[in-house]
């Protein structure tokens, strides 16, 4: 616990917070540079936030949120929220927030470099129409 604290900029507490309220966590071992590159992925139940109330939401990253978009996928519309992390060690980060019955998936991404992180984000909005295609 304590190697992925340091690869994710924080202490030993926040992640196992993190780990308690997450279905799937798994952090890179092998990333490049200081930051861990990370994925979470976690349920609530009800229905999508709205653009200003998942920017409150993350509000208390300590970073800044840069965007929020929604794009319609065959899994419906998917809002997608990228932000950047300022601390001991810089990270981006998107999370997408895709409807799924009487509950909502969140797919967290995490790097240390911005172009990775949006690379990735587009691979798995992406894939969200090509699983519902049954590719």
């Amino acid at each position: 616990m304590g190697e992925a604290a340091r690869r994710l900029g924080t202490d030993q507490q926040a992640v196992q917070k993190a780990v308690d309220n997450t279905e799937l966590l798994m952090v890179d071992p092998d990333a490049e540079g200081e930051f861990g590159d990370n994925l979470n992925v976690r349920s609530l139940t009800g229905t999508m936030p709205t653009k200003k109330e998942l920017r409150q939401q993350l509000g208390g990253i300590q970073g800044t949120v840069t965007d929020i978009q929604t794009t319609d996928t065959d899994a419906g519309e998917t809002m997608v929220a990228t932000y950047t992390m300022n601390g001991p060690v810089d990270a981006f980060g998107s999370e997408i927030l895709v409807p799924v019955g009487e509950q909502v998936a969140i797919l967290t991404m995490m790097t240390g470099d911005e172009s990775r992180t949006l690379d990735l984000t587009d691979g798995v909005v992406s894939s969200l129409d090509a699983a519902q295609d049954g590719q």
